[in-house]
């Protein structure tokens, strides 16, 4: 599964994003009932041995807009602390209003109200 996460990361964002040798430690699917041939692919979680190509990861695929990997749509997100889950949670209402008012914002660490 890590060789595959590797590749794919690589095939979608492109090798220069990369400082070094791309390294994922870890990568498994999600548990969860195995969906229908239909349905979208469980996601992946995966952890990236360098902070560093995580965050080049990530602003390459902000960059991107919409990736696409064998049909299906790729997503890639940080994985936060529930500290801090729970303190961008807090501001989902102040976020409504914003999105209301047509208003852009970004949620940076550390959020707080």
């Amino acid at each position: 599964m890590e060789s595959h996460v590797e590749g794919m990361l690589i095939q979608l964002l492109g090798r220069d994003t990369f400082s070094s040798q791309l390294v994922v430690e870890r990568a498994h699917r999600v548990l969860q009932v195995r969906p229908l041939p239909s349905a979208p692919p469980r996601p992946i979680i995966a952890r990236i041995l360098n902070y560093g190509d995580r965050d080049a990861a990530l602003r390459r695929a902000c960059e991107l807009k919409s990736l696409t990997h064998e049909g299906a749509a790729v997503s890639q997100y940080p994985d936060f602390t529930q500290q801090v889950q729970d303190a961008r949670r807090q501001c989902i209402p102040g976020e409504r209003q914003l999105r209301e008012m047509r208003l852009e914002y970004r949620m940076l660490y550390p959020s707080r109200l």
